[in-house]
């Protein structure tokens, strides 16, 4: 008998270590397989120049009844949340391009659009993904680009592989501006079906880039407004060229009163004003630095003001 106990104390031993070792196993299995698909998750966000996703399934579930989900390309989609006018009848409708890094309802932009619909607007909001490092290095460069003849053969290589090399990065750069650019068309796509006529498009902060390359292609736009915007550098460049040509729709700036005068990179509205832009009026607000859902009202009464004359 006693060593039957002997025995039977040695099994119950090795079934409880095996089932430890089936554990730990099955735990650290999870975690790899876990790593692997963060692993791939990231690479592909590296390749389209998103450093980190809006959390949009969340953000879904927290405004059930006013998440939209506009169909990109190749089964891509995005998330918008849609403010129905609160004061009839509509007097149009809005889509809002949240700053980058923002969601739909971060920021001002949720506190915007919860306003405007108080005053009898349609309000779409999207938020707008954060360039990646990578990404974020090129939007910043400066838009003259010195070339130099190179003196020998070797000197050509190391030139040819430097065009090379931004050529690659140019186009992870133009995947992330034509991501946007998709978000908005399905946006304002999103407020024709539902039969609003023409949307004016706010941009906050650096969304204002996005919107001036979405009123290039898109000619039925009621209004462009910027909201404290911040321009790339190559973008600021090119401000005049592009909304010069007659086909921009009117277009409102609002701009901080307060922190204007040491601010860099105003010499383009200067140029905007030199060059005869029709219907473009700027106007000073007193904004929070930086912005924040405190400005949501009176951005919306100096929007929906501007928006009764146009």
């Amino acid at each position: 008998m006693y060593r039957v106990g002997i025995d039977l104390s040695k099994g119950r031993c090795l079934v409880f270590l095996l089932g430890v070792w089936f554990a730990w196993s099955g735990a650290w299995a999870q975690e790899e397989s876990a790593k692997g698909l963060a692993g791939t998750a990231t690479g592909a966000q590296e390749r389209s120049g998103v450093s980190t996703g809006l959390g949009e399934l969340a953000l879904s579930r927290a405004y059930p009844d006013a998440a939209v989900w506009l169909d990109l390309e190749e089964g891509d989609r995005a998330l918008g949340l849609f403010h129905p006018e609160r004061e009839l009848p509509a007097k149009g409708a809005l889509l809002v391009l949240a700053d980058a890094g923002e969601t739909a309802a971060s920021g001002v932009s949720g506190s915007l659009a919860e306003h405007l619909a108080d005053r009898g607007w349609a309000v779409l909001t999207v938020g707008l993904d954060a360039p990646s490092p990578t990404i974020q290095r090129l939007l910043e460069r400066p838009p003259e680009v010195v070339e130099k003849s190179p003196g020998d053969g070797e000197a050509s290589s190391v030139m040819i592989d430097v065009m090379e090399s931004e050529s690659a990065e140019g186009g992870a750069e133009a995947a992330y501006r034509d991501r946007v650019r998709r978000v908005l068309e399905a946006g304002v796509t999103e407020l024709a079906d539902r039969e609003y006529g023409k949307v004016a498009l706010v941009g906050i902060g650096r969304a204002s880039n996005h919107l001036v390359a979405l009123s290039e292609v898109q000619q039925n736009l009621r209004a462009m407004i910027w909201v404290a915007p911040v321009f790339y550098p190559r973008d600021e460049a090119t401000l005049v060229s592009r909304l010069g040509e007659g086909n921009a729709p009117p277009l409102l700036e609002l701009y901080d009163s307060v922190s204007v005068d040491s601010a860099p990179g105003r010499q383009w509205a200067l140029n905007l004003l030199r060059a005869g832009l029709e219907n473009f009026v700027h106007q000073p607000a007193a904004l929070h630095q930086p912005l924040s859902a405190q400005d949501g009202q009176s951005l919306a009464s100096r929007i929906n003001g501007w928006l009764k004359t146009q």
